[in-house]
């Protein structure tokens, strides 16, 4: 019996071989890209948030830990993904923010 170590050595040890065929986006299900493909575009055009959280200010949280918390005033509006915030965060406030959200200027998520 093989070991894992070189069950894997000996399959990444076989050449792989594989033919470079140009075919539409249609007929390209189950099939591997031969080349990256990168946009010239980014999209979303805006950094968004990669998680649900909090977004605050980052001078608002200097400082603080489990031992010397932090209180900020919850803003009333939760943002979504896509939607541009109406107004600039304001220190000592904090706005619920979901994933793919545009993150407001000067704030971090949490």
């Amino acid at each position: 019996m093989l070991s894992v170590k070189e069950a894997q050595e000996k399959v990444l040890s076989c050449p792989v071989k594989y033919k470079i065929k140009k075919v539409s986006l249609l007929d390209s299900l189950g099939l591997v890209l031969a080349e990256d493909i990168r946009s010239e575009d980014f999209i979303p055009s805006y950094d968004n948030s990669a998680m649900d959280g909090f977004a605050v200010k980052a001078v608002d949280i200097i400082g603080a830990d489990k031992n010397y918390p932090v209180k900020l005033k919850l803003v009333k509006q939760i943002l979504p993904a896509g939607k541009i915030p109406e107004n600039k965060l304001e220190s000592g406030y904090c706005i619920q923010i979901m994933t793919g959200a545009p993150i407001p200027e000067e704030v971090i998520v949490l």
